[in-house]
């Protein structure tokens, strides 16, 4: 049956002109399944560049495989793919800007993902209930507020996440193949990039950054009373 699918079905691929460098966008699509292909975790990413006035698309990277951590929670695996989805944007834009110049530097990132749990916590809206999975949060936010890897990151219904089909057995691609196919693709919600500012909050650089105030107002402290000690003892 699966011989006779992929023999049916056409295998033909459309890349076209994307236009203007300041009309692309890149889109990254995470998903994550527990407990589905017969291993632990699966994590699925798919990277498109669009033009957002005409839709052209090119997919140039799609993935499937397992998440090589221990997970208790389809949060904690679409955390996880997340952050490798980040990983790989990050990478195809230094390859972009190498090729391009400085201004691929400057194409807008939009992530798609389909966890509310994950959307919530990566916007502050919710504590993160597994403990451990803290790092990994903080992690996917300074990706966002220090290199600018992506610009937002949204949520949208499963049905409109064409990582889907690379995580779940038996689930169909069809949305991912259109878009392989026809090289068009329009983004749900628009390609008008949403920030939030729960998400530039709480990374890691603020965190230092609150240690080195709390350290810099303790030696103060302390300058202030070795100074008054050494008055009263000036005094005397």
């Amino acid at each position: 049956k699966l011989l006779t699918k992929a023999k049916s079905e056409s295998t033909k691929m459309t890349y076209r002109n994307l236009g203007n460098m300041e009309d692309w966008m890149l889109l990254v699509f995470s998903d994550a399944s527990l407990g589905h292909l017969g291993v632990i975790a699966v994590g699925g990413q798919v990277l498109i560049m669009v033009n957002i006035k005409t839709g052209n698309s090119a997919i140039f990277h799609w993935r499937s495989k397992q998440i090589r951590r221990v997970v208790h929670s389809s949060e904690a695996a679409e955390a996880y793919a997340l952050l490798d989805a980040f990983g790989d944007a990050f990478y195809f834009r230094n390859i972009l800007t190498q090729l391009l110049g400085s201004r691929a530097s400057k194409i807008p990132a939009i992530a798609m993902i389909d966890c509310k749990n994950l959307w919530e916590s990566i916007h502050n809206l919710k504590p993160v209930e597994d403990k451990a999975l803290m790092k990994t949060i903080v992690e996917i936010k300074e990706f966002m507020a220090m290199d600018s890897v992506v610009q937002e990151v949204r949520l949208v219904p499963a049905g409109q996440q064409l990582a889907d089909g690379l995580t779940k057995q038996g689930q169909k691609s069809c949305d991912l193949m259109k878009a392989l196919q026809t090289g068009k693709y329009y983004l749900p919600g628009g390609f008008v990039v949403k920030k939030y500012a729960g998400v530039f909050s709480r990374t890691w650089f603020d965190l230092s950054g609150q240690k080195e105030r709390e350290r810099q107002l303790l030696q103060l402290s302390l300058n202030l009373t070795q100074l008054k000690w050494d008055s009263s003892r000036q005094v005397q």
